[in-house]
């Protein structure tokens, strides 16, 4: 599945499919049911943008570019 990241270098959106989650993920759970990923999502390869790579906390990434 792809994602949407942000560049911290460039401030660009770039999408991927190559990240993964990284071990110490959680999904919390609220009182009324609605599930969050707490964790942080890294990148496989460099930053199509700058070259670098980077680790987002779950809550920067996007699923659809529109967000």
């Amino acid at each position: 599945m792809k994602l949407y990241f942000t560049c911290p270098k460039r401030q660009k959106v770039f999408g991927t499919s190559d990240y993964y989650l990284r071990d110490s993920y959680h999904i919390n759970v609220s009182d009324t049911g609605e599930k969050k990923l707490i964790g942080q999502v890294s990148l496989k390869s460099a930053c199509p943008l700058c070259g670098e790579f980077h680790t987002y906390n779950a809550e920067e990434v996007n699923c659809s570019y529109g967000q």
